[in-house]
């Protein structure tokens, strides 16, 4: 027995630790690998996206193998930098509204208004 799903980031690496800690095989399939695999289909809900997985589970169950899990400290390096790499990007999409901020609050009108 294999269990098979799609890799979604955080969500399935917590699924994937707790079945790796007791010792159920696994196996995290690309999303993109299984839309592919099936072609185009109408019709997306978490309930047709889990009959895909299992067909595609099904259909390619002599070929899948178990994903291994990289040691626990890379799993949390790996965390913490995503978490990094969106804080970056959430700095960078906030600094041009900071100038824009200062000189609106700068303004007469705007002052009378915040003294309300």
């Amino acid at each position: 027995m294999i269990i098979c799903f799609e890799h979604t980031g955080m969500y399935s690496i917590k699924l994937a630790t707790y079945l790796n800690d007791i010792g159920i095989p696994f196996a995290m399939l690309p999303a993109l690998q299984i839309k592919q695999s099936i072609g185009i289909r109408r019709g997306k809900n978490d309930q047709i996206d889990a009959q895909r997985i299992a067909e595609y589970a099904w259909l390619h169950r002599e070929t899948i193998q178990a994903t291994l899990l990289p040691a626990k400290s890379i799993l949390k390096l790996q965390s913490l930098l995503t978490l990094r790499n969106r804080l970056v990007c959430d700095r960078g999409g906030m600094k041009p509204h900071g100038k824009n901020r200062k000189r609106h609050w700068k303004e007469k009108s705007t002052r009378d208004i915040s003294s309300l």
